[in-house]
């Protein structure tokens, strides 16, 4: 199998030197945590044991109406102001706690953004299984604005243990042509216990919030109708997610990644 998909033992180790040491979100990380006053509001396991939680951010019916605004914000370009709008509806007080658990810090979005997934759209290489590459430690949210009972699941999840050992083996972070949609056939080649997958059904105005570096996930394209979400990705920061946000810079469009952070990131 590892001949056959070319992997690359402890590949994950190349990704973190590039987010975590030369971009400086390892050192972000260290001095938001060592600046943090909440420490008193934190819950011993965050997002569960799993690495993620689902919860309802929006009431079903006012979905359609949003879902209307994204079909023109995505002809005319992010709306900045409905994109806070919806996080300020997400970060409840439970919420927050299960976020800044997970940081040991505040947070902010890095990224924000609609997306329209179509039922035609073909399946790409990034639909099989994988964990988000970036920073050793961030969040990915999903506002879900139309439901899954019609098309099924948005989302696969594998609960958290089956991740660490494929990081070792070499599959996370593979090449995009070696990654599989069938766990069992690599889990079986390479000993190790069978995946538990988690179908993640929603109803419109459900929220899933996950690790995404920490927890090997796939998309599925929508059967019938277009999905519509509105996603974000959260980073640890200094100060809480209102001050940064009203500084204007952040949330950047989709898309941008996570650029190198200053006072932080390693020069040249």
């Amino acid at each position: 199998m590892q001949m056959e998909l070319q992997l690359t033992p402890q590949a994950y180790k190349a990704v973190e030197q590039e987010f975590d040491v030369r971009r400086g979100y390892a050192k972000q990380l260290i001095e938001a945590r060592r600046v943090f006053q909440r420490r008193a509001q934190m819950k011993a396991e965050a997002l569960g044991e799993a690495g993620f939680i689902k919860f309802a951010a929006l009431s079903g019916s006012e979905c359609p109406d949003l879902c209307a605004r994204i079909r023109e914000e995505l002809d005319g370009g992010t709306d900045r102001t409905l994109a806070l709008e919806i996080l300020a509806r997400v970060f409840t007080p439970e919420i927050d706690r299960e976020i800044i658990s997970y940081f040991g810090s505040e947070y902010a979005p890095i990224e924000a953004g609609f997306f329209e997934t179509r039922p035609d759209e073909p399946v790409e290489a990034t639909d099989a299984w994988h964990c988000g590459a970036g920073p050793s430690r961030f969040l990915r949210v999903m506002v879900c604005l139309t439901g899954s009972a019609k098309d099924g699941p948005a989302t696969l999840f594998c609960e958290r243990p089956i991740t660490a050992p494929l990081k070792e083996a070499g599959y996370v972070y593979c090449q995009l042509e070696n990654r599989v949609v069938d766990l069992n056939s690599l889990t079986d080649a390479l000993g190790l216990e069978r995946a538990v997958v988690v179908e993640m059904d929603v109803e419109p105005g459900d929220t899933i919030i996950f690790d995404s570096p920490g927890i090997l996930h796939r998309r599925l394209l929508p059967k019938h109708e277009p999905r519509y979400v509105m996603a974000a990705t959260l980073i640890p920061t200094m100060i809480s997610w209102r001050q940064v946000t009203d500084a204007g810079v952040l949330p950047l469009p989709p898309g941008t990644g996570f650029p190198p952070l200053p006072g932080f990131a390693e020069e040249g």
